[in-house]
Parts: structure tokens; C-alpha cells; sequence
């Protein structure tokens, strides 16, 4: 199971080669209350222990919610945290002058 942050391109990749993976957006059905308590991991339908990867790609519409469930997810040791191959045609710039891209982390997951 793979918990995917980031576009269906990613999501048809893997029901391309069988692989399952929580829908995208699934965090948004996560809230945070004025206590800290994050609640809705029990309604997601899974076991996060379950989630054998978590695959990052590019999204526009990232959360806090997306952060917290990474988060959850990456607390079983076990599981890979991968990222998708770098866009070169969308390269972030800073006010400084300086180019910003995410490296590539290729791990098979089956």
C-alpha cells in the first residue's frame, strides 16, 4: 500500500504494475482540533502500519494535512520514502538567483 502525494500520474503509474495506494487527497478528511489532536487516521480504512512507501510528486495543491499523514506514515520505520524524478520544466527559482529542484530517489517497490 502507498500513500501518494502528488497527481494521478503517479496513481496510474501504479495500477499500471498493481499496486495499491490511498486515494489522492486523502488527507484532507484529516482535521486538527485547538488541542493538536489530529483525528481521522481511524476513518482512512487502513492500518498505516500497512503503508509500505510513500511516494512524493509534484502537486500544487500541497497541505499541512499531506505533512501530518507523511509524518504518521513514516513513523513504521519500514516504510520508503521515495521521490518522483525531478520536472526540469518546472524549476523553482529563489529571489536570490538560485535554482531549486528535488533530486531523484528511485527504489523499486515490489
Amino acid at each position: 500500500l502507498v500513500y501518494v502525494v502528488g497527481s494521478t500520474g503517479i496513481t496510474q503509474e501504479l495500477d499500471d504494475v498493481g499496486i495499491k495506494y490511498l486515494p489522492i487527497g486523502v488527507s484532507n478528511s484529516l482535521s486538527l482540533d485547538s488541542t493538536f489532536i489530529l483525528s481521522g487516521l481511524k476513518d482512512l480504512g487502513c492500518d498505516l502500519s500497512t503503508v509500505g512507501a510513500l511516494v512524493f510528486g509534484y502537486t500544487s495543491n500541497f497541505t499541512y494535512y499531506d505533512i501530518l499523514l507523511a509524518n504518521a506514515v513514516l513513523a513504521n520505520p519500514a516504510c520508503l520514502f521515495l521521490l518522483e524524478a525531478p520536472d526540469v520544466t518546472l524549476v523553482t527559482r529563489t529571489d536570490l538567483g538560485t535554482k531549486m529542484t528535488i533530486p531523484c530517489n528511485i527504489q523499486k517497490l515490489n
